[in-house]
C-alpha cells in the first residue's frame, strides 16, 4: 500500500506500508500499538483530508472498531493506546492525567540543558489563556555540547508541549518545524537524512480500565532515528540500549 503524506518539512512524499502497525499490548478491551512518524492518529477535517490513520490501519488490521484515548502529533512515534469500546476509552480517560499514568519520550535537542530538571511555566493555550504545564528531564547523551539526547516525561497534556518547553529556553527540538531552529533542521535533513522531528514516544504505563492491573509498554527506537544517532557516533549496542 502506498499513501501519499504531507511530510514535517513541507514536502509530499509517498510512504510504503509493507509491514503491518506493531501491536505492542493486546486484549479484549484495549491495544496499544507503535505508530509510525508521519501518520495522523485520526482524522483531522480541518488540518488534513487524509483517510489512511492510524485509527483506520489498526481498525481494518485487527478486523475491529478501535477508539482513540489519546494521540501524538503526525511527524512523532511510538506507543498509542485505542480503547476497543467506547466506556474502555472514558474508563482510561478518567485516570490519564494521574500519577498513575506516566508517558515518557526520547529526544534530541540543541545544546546542553541542566543535568535533570523540569519545565513548569503555564503555556497558552489557542485563546491565550495561560494553562499549567510540568516536563520533566533527564540529559542521557552529549554531543559535544552542541546537542543533547534527553529523556523527557510529561505530567500534562498541552499541545507541543515537549517542543514549546525545550524551545522557550533555547533548546529547541532536532526536527521541529514549528517551534524550532530551520538552520539546524536542514543540516540534519542534509547530513543524518532526519526527515521529520526527533521526538519519540517510548514507553507509556497506564492503569487497565477493568483489571485495575499496571500496563507497561515499550515502543524501540525506530530505524531513521537509530541511524541518525549511529552515524553521530553513539554505538548501535547503546543505541539498543537506551530503552
Amino acid at each position: 500500500m502506498m499513501i501519499c503524506l504531507i511530510g514535517h518539512f513541507g514536502q509530499k512524499r509517498e510512504i510504503a506500508l509493507t509491514q503491518e502497525i506493531p501491536v505492542l499490548y493486546r486484549d479484549e478491551h484495549i491495544i496499544v500499538v507503535h505508530k509510525p512518524a508521519g501518520f495522523l492518529v485520526h482524522p483531522y477535517k480541518s488540518r488534513s483530508a487524509a483517510r489512511e490513520t492510524l485509527m483506520s490501519l489498526t481498525r481494518d488490521q485487527i478486523g475491529q472498531y478501535v477508539y482513540p484515548v489519546h494521540r501524538l502529533d503526525r511527524p512523532v512515534s511510538g506507543a498509542v493506546v485505542f480503547g476497543l469500546t467506547g466506556e474502555a476509552v472514558k474508563l482510561i480517560k478518567d485516570r490519564w492525567h494521574t500519577p498513575e499514568t506516566k508517558k515518557h519520550y526520547l529526544a534530541l535537542c540543541i545544546g546542553t540543558p541542566p543535568s535533570e530538571g523540569k519545565f513548569t511555566f503555564p503555556l497558552k493555550d489557542k485563546w491565550k489563556r495561560p494553562q499549567s504545564a510540568h516536563t520533566e528531564f533527564f540529559p542521557c547523551y552529549d554531543f559535544d555540547g552542541e546537542y543533547t539526547l534527553v529523556k523527557v516525561q510529561i505530567f500534562t497534556g498541552r499541545k507541543h508541549q515537549i517542543r514549546r518547553h525545550f524551545s522557550r529556553r533555547m533548546h529547541n527540538l532536532v526536527g521541529d518545524t514549528a517551534h524550532g531552529n530551520g538552520k539546524v533542521n536542514n543540516y540534519f535533513r542534509e547530513k543524518y537524512g532526519l526527515q521529520r522531528i526527533f521526538l519519540h514516544a517510548y514507553q507509556l504505563e497506564f492503569i487497565h480500565p477493568y483489571e485495575n492491573k499496571k500496563v507497561s509498554v515499550i515502543a524501540k527506537i525506530p530505524d531513521d532515528l537509530k541511524s541518525v544517532l549511529v552515524k553521530m557516533g553513539v554505538p548501535a549496542q547503546d543505541v539498543e540500549e537506551m530503552i
